[in-house]
């Protein structure tokens, strides 16, 4: 689950002065005026291109640096194969293919002066991203078509085995127990239905070792261009980029796009009860959200309740709660909310889920002051995530994969915060007992039903 960290105030200046320089060189650059010349330093508009055979190109031409920020986004997750295939195949993409050796795709963009090649694996997606020198932007564009194209004709099986390994290691250290990632796959198997995409998205690969082949067909099934966005934003000249695209990818077929059905099941509540040997007492809550929500609003919300000890929630639930967090997660088929409680030594876990209940069943807690900082927040904390980043470049080139979020009002936080009233909801209650294990075990389960959402 990802945790949000506090800014403080320098942190805070900071992205105010960042957002007013922002700002400042917005109006010089809206100053020129319609009809006069591009300047060197202007930024062109975004442009979204889709090629015969399903591949999506998004571009943002910005000759401010000499700098061009790529990224290549699969619409494949962990919801694509219940096997866990699709956390398998990106780590063997970048390890060899028919015309590249072992470790030849890292080499080549270290020579090329690239810096931040990051992948990652998701629930709904999958992407690789690089930034590299406004003179080699096409070595990007290469390497992603030598993957799309040659991988699943090179896979072996020793080279499989040693790539199963290294997958497994990092799930073992990623779930651990039902206080840590272990409770991500039991939400999804609670909160959808079976048939649904998410039921049986894994958290690791299956107990079964896959040969080659079944491997060769899952990446020739899932990783096509219909399922592609390429995007990039930087130094370059849109027409080159898109016949050289046209170029690379043009002639892959196109694949078949994901037809799957997304059942749902009428609103619930699931309580789970665990036991294991913890600190402090916790309740872990996972509410599903419909497929279209507001999802600048409920960043918004995200920010009002907050995380750890100075948050809202922990404002408001000081007497039973030691720390509490609030974690949106902007997802394809169904977005979700969660809040993880911590429970004061004290105090019962029934005593911190009645205080909840409370405080969501009042409106009173969300103010208009209280949003508009929320609102002024949510939007310091994607400034901030840029600044973060090594490259901007490399961060925005990722940012335009997917779509863009309308600006949050007063009136669309609160919609989304009685939201939760009526959403499907997943509760797990962990108690303390030195005698059970870290990893916890499960010891009852109870679900009733809940007035539909509207």
């Amino acid at each position: 689950m990802r945790v949000r960290q506090g800014v403080g105030r320098l942190g805070r200046l900071v992205a105010i002065v960042i957002v007013a320089a922002g700002a400042i060189w917005s109006s010089g650059a809206a100053a020129q005026g319609a009809g006069a010349p591009a300047s060197p330093t202007s930024v062109a508009p975004v442009t979204v291109t889709r090629l015969a055979n399903g591949l999506s190109v998004v571009l943002s031409e910005d000759h401010r640096l000499p700098i061009v920020g790529a990224s290549l986004r699969y619409e494949v997750g962990t919801k694509d194969d219940p096997s866990g295939l699709t956390l398998l195949i990106p780590r063997m993409m970048l390890h060899e293919s028919a015309h590249l050796a072992e470790g030849a795709y890292a080499r080549l963009l270290l020579n090329a002066g690239a810096v931040d090649s990051t992948w990652g694996v998701g629930i709904d997606d999958t992407t690789f991203s690089v930034s590299l020198p406004a003179s080699r932007w096409n070595l990007a564009l290469w390497l992603w078509s030598e993957q799309m194209t040659f991988f699943s004709g090179h896979l072996d099986d020793a080279q499989l085995a040693k790539t199963i390994a290294l997958t497994r290691e990092d799930t073992n250290r990623r779930v651990s127990s039902v206080t840590d990632g272990a409770l991500e796959e039991v939400f999804r198997r609670e909160l959808y239905p079976p048939g649904h995409p998410y039921h049986d998205a894994p958290r690791g690969l299956g107990p079964s070792l896959p040969s080659a082949s079944v491997v060769r067909a899952v990446a020739e099934r899932l990783y096509v261009p219909s399922r592609a966005t390429i995007s990039l934003v930087g130094d370059f000249d849109s027409a080159q980029v898109l016949a050289l695209v046209g170029r690379y990818f043009g002639g892959i077929p196109a694949g078949q796009p994901d037809l799957r059905p997304v059942p749902l099941d009428r609103a619930f509540e699931t309580r789970l009860e665990y036991t294991a040997n913890v600190d402090l007492e916790s309740v872990s809550i996972a509410y599903r959200l419909p497929t279209r929500v507001d999802v600048a609003a409920f960043l918004a919300l995200e920010s009002a309740l907050g995380s750890g000890s100075g948050s809202r929630l922990s404002w408001a639930l000081e007497d039973t709660v030691a720390a509490a967090e609030a974690s949106f997660y902007r997802r394809k088929l169904n977005p979700e909310l969660r809040i993880v409680l911590k429970v004061r030594k004290n105090r019962t876990v029934d005593q911190a889920l009645a205080a909840l209940n409370g405080f969501l069943g009042s409106t009173a807690d969300l103010s208009d002051r209280t949003i508009d900082r929320a609102i002024v927040h949510a939007d310091m904390d994607r400034e901030l995530e840029t600044v973060r980043q090594r490259s901007a470049f490399n961060a925005r080139a990722t940012a335009l994969a997917y779509p863009s979020m309308t600006t949050p009002t007063r009136a669309g936080v609160r919609a989304a915060f009685a939201m939760l009233r009526s959403a499907s909801q997943v509760v797990a209650v962990v108690r303390r007992s030195p005698g059970a294990s870290v990893a916890g075990e499960l010891q009852s389960r109870s679900r009733t039903e809940r007035p539909a959402l509207p």
